[in-house]
């Protein structure tokens, strides 16, 4: 239910029953399931969160891999892996532990007639596709049009808006929008946050904010199971260091820290929250991680010399965990 006057605290708009709208505050695409009618409103969840979304969503592709529970129970939409040598398969659509082609792939040969190359599992199939469209064809002449017949093999797949980091500042957009949405929700005062607000609006100037990749490691008071993989909010005020951060970890990969504001002067305080992503529930674990001016200051922003290498551990993990063969260098 929604409380009394409570602002959409992008727009300002007062928020009452025509235009309250539920915002997820990490996208339902990707699993997100925490959300709250009291952030923004109706006209702005529908096209500017809407658009971060979508954003965040298609830049982590892993999560298009990963099958879970979405709150609109729509389907997870096909993610393209393309092989070496062009061939195109539904990642995220296994048949039976195998990969499967979405199509046979059209290749010319030395002489330059053009044939159809695709994978045994699929050889049968498509015989009997072609007979029933073309009933006078003759399977000798399907098959004579068959360059190659190949056994299941897809460790050379790659995809078509790679499985990395972000490598645009567009993203970071809708990470800091992660990281206000659960501020406001825990009854964050937005005067703390104003540059990330604006930022979120589509202003370009990066000086007064400062939010990127982050792999604390040692320094993440953690123990994660052996199978999870979660989302995980983490939202720290510290009265002493005046400072108000919050970790993001997306399907336990995706990780970052937002440093919300560098002039906290509220009380000492910390919110987490845990979401499960393969068994769709709350976990109620401790989490604890200590960060100080000083660290926080003197970091790089929007990515450091290490991420690529911290995030792809992070990756192995997830592949090994969801089957998912990627092939990480």
């Amino acid at each position: 239910m929604r409380c009394e006057n409570k602002y959409c605290y992008i727009s300002n708009v007062l928020l009452a029953r025509e235009n309250i709208s539920d915002e997820h505050i990490i996208p339902n695409a990707m699993g997100g399931h925490l959300k709250s009618p009291n952030l923004v409103c109706k006209e702005i969840n529908n096209t500017l969160f809407a658009k971060l979304d979508a954003i965040l969503s298609k830049s982590v592709e892993i999560a298009q891999l990963i099958k879970f529970k979405r709150d609109d129970q729509k389907e997870q939409p096909t993610i393209i892996g393309i092989s070496t040598d062009g061939m195109k398969y539904a990642v995220n659509n296994m048949q039976k532990g195998k990969l499967l082609p979405i199509k046979p792939l059209k290749v010319v040969d030395e002489s330059g007639k053009e044939l159809l190359k695709l994978q045994v599992s699929q050889k049968e199939e498509y015989i009997k596709s072609q007979l029933k469209k073309y009933p006078t064809l003759k399977r000798e002449a399907i098959e004579n049009n068959l360059k190659e017949v190949f056994e299941d093999d897809y460790n050379d797949i790659h995809f078509r808006n790679g499985i990395n980091i972000f490598t645009t500042k567009e993203p970071f957009r809708a990470i800091a929008k992660i990281a206000t949405n659960f501020a406001v929700l825990n009854n964050i005062s937005t005067n703390y946050f104003r540059g990330f607000i604006e930022f979120i609006k589509g202003g370009n100037d990066l000086s007064n904010i400062q939010l990127g990749y982050f792999y604390p490691n040692e320094l993440l008071i953690y123990d994660f199971e052996e199978k999870e993989i979660s989302h995980i909010l983490y939202l720290k005020g510290c009265q002493k260091e005046k400072i108000l951060y919050c970790y993001i970890e997306l399907f336990n990969t995706h990780c970052f820290v937002v440093n919300l504001s560098y002039h906290y002067h509220g009380p000492t305080f910390e919110k987490s929250y845990i979401w499960d992503v393969l068994n769709a529930q709350e976990l109620r674990k401790d989490i604890a991680l200590n960060l100080t001016y000083s660290y926080l200051s003197k970091r790089l922003y929007l990515w450091y010399p290490n991420a690529e290498n911290d995030y792809k551990e992070r990756l192995k993990r997830t592949s090994l965990i969801c089957d998912l063969k990627l092939r990480i260098k």
